[in-house]
């Protein structure tokens, strides 16, 4: 599922280290995956991960999502997927995803089946921080691959070109999308579409703001001394505590 956190929400995990286990300065597979996650929030805005259209900063994720809809005559489709997937950041400005194909059950008299493959790129233009003026541009440009099953997905391969710009102002953000659909084949059948997409969104209330210093005093109160705080994640603390000597 896809679960953001804001930038208030703080992080803890912690974890138990038996007293003279010396940490590993070696960095694991998820410290190194979210490297750049890290480099670039010093670089993009505090945006709230929009639900509905795309995002103007460039990530590293992984992401998996189901979608359960119900229509106005009672039909129930059952997406597993949803057009999420993996991206992976290539130097400072670029974004590259693949999107598997999802699953798509009807529970009706159509078919069920896999839906369309897709990859895409992203560009970053610009982008600051909080303190440059939260703000951030890109250029997405998507292929979609005509892969579904049983008419699950569209008839013939397209290109999705689309600009995406978003601003944030203490807690309300703005994000709006200018893109197009252009399928490369049965354009008469299919069209060219043209959609503009803007979303606005509020963090009403912040649900949790423990200070590091906070964190140590409360573990400190249960018999749990502070060892170190990792600097991996983008927006959260990372900071490993172990059971200190009786």
């Amino acid at each position: 599922m896809n679960l953001p956190l804001p930038i208030s929400v703080a992080f803890v995990l912690f974890i138990f280290i038996p007293n003279g286990l010396n940490l590993s300065a070696q960095q694991t597979f998820t410290e190194r995956f979210t490297a750049h996650n890290r480099s670039m929030s010093a670089r993009q805005p505090t945006f709230i991960t929009p639900l509905v259209g795309p995002d103007p900063r460039i990530v590293q994720y992984v992401k998996f999502s189901v979608a359960h809809q119900y229509t106005s005559m009672g039909t129930e489709t059952v997406n597993y997927g949803n057009g999420r997937g993996t991206g992976i950041i290539v130097g400072d400005r670029f974004e590259f995803d693949f999107i598997a194909p999802p699953y798509i059950q009807h529970n009706s008299a159509a078919d069920d089946g896999f839906g369309d493959t897709a990859v895409l790129g992203k560009y970053r233009i610009a982008s600051a921080n909080k303190e440059g003026g939260n703000y951030d541009v890109a250029f997405v440009l998507s292929h979609c691959f005509a892969t579904g099953s049983h008419k699950n997905g569209a008839s013939t391969d397209s290109f999705g070109p689309t600009l995406v710009v978003g601003y944030a102002f203490r807690r309300f953000d703005v994000i709006s999308s200018l893109g197009g659909t252009l399928p490369i084949g049965k354009i008469a059948a299919q069209g060219r579409s043209i959609a503009w997409n803007t979303e606005s969104q509020v963090h009403i209330k912040p649900l949790h703001k423990m200070t590091e210093a906070q964190a140590v005093r409360e573990m400190a109160a249960v018999g749990l001394k502070h060892v170190e705080t990792k600097a991996m994640l983008p927006q959260q603390h990372l900071m490993i505590f172990q059971k200190s000597a009786r």
